[in-house]
């Protein structure tokens, strides 16, 4: 049951990390970047045009 527990904290902790990396990412995205929304632009969003060659 130790290693239940042990399994659940590391779950949990990647969990946070992982969800605060994406928040901090569309934060600068939005800050540094100037991207918009999907809704205000043409196409799949400028995040997606600006990944084509």
């Amino acid at each position: 049951m130790e290693q239940f527990g042990f399994s659940m904290l590391w779950y949990w902790l990647a969990y946070f990390i992982v969800t605060g990396i994406g928040i901090a990412h569309t934060i600068f995205n939005i800050l540094v970047l100037h991207m918009k929304s999907m809704k205000d632009g043409s196409g799949m969003g400028e995040g997606y045009e600006k990944t084509k060659p």
